[in-house]
């Protein structure tokens, strides 16, 4: 998970996702949890950590305004900064992960798409 660099910096949109994450990991003093949206005001102000990368896994398609995310994910780092993202491409890539989180942006779902519909996520749980 990273926890070895100088500093690592979680965000989701669910602050009971934070809580979990500080609750396993308390003595990590290099962590810095937030809840928030990657579009929002407060996560603009993660810049201040200064990251050389943002990572996002399997969440850009999950997130209404995708394109706001990925503005606001590029917005922070630094000069020579890195964005890596991982997104199903195709509907024979839709797995598991998605179908398990409701997908509202993104990636078409349906059948018009021949994307799986996602049922809705048990616990209401939107990635970031």
């Amino acid at each position: 998970m990273l926890l070895d660099r100088e500093a690592v910096i979680a965000v989701d949109s669910e602050p009971d996702c934070i809580q979990r994450l500080k609750e396993r990991y308390p003595d990590r003093s290099n962590l810095h949890a937030f809840a928030c949206d990657a579009g929002s005001a407060a996560f603009f102000d993660l810049a201040r950590f200064r990251p050389d990368c943002c990572v996002c896994l399997n969440a850009l398609e999950h997130i209404e305004d995708d394109r706001q995310a990925l503005h606001g994910m590029a917005s922070i780092l630094g000069p020579g900064g890195v964005v890596v993202l991982l997104v199903p491409a195709f509907p024979m890539l839709y797995g598991p992960i998605d179908s398990n989180l409701a997908t509202t942006g993104g990636i078409a779902a349906g059948p018009s798409t021949g994307w799986p519909t996602p049922p809705a996520c048990a616990s209401g749980r939107r990635t970031t």
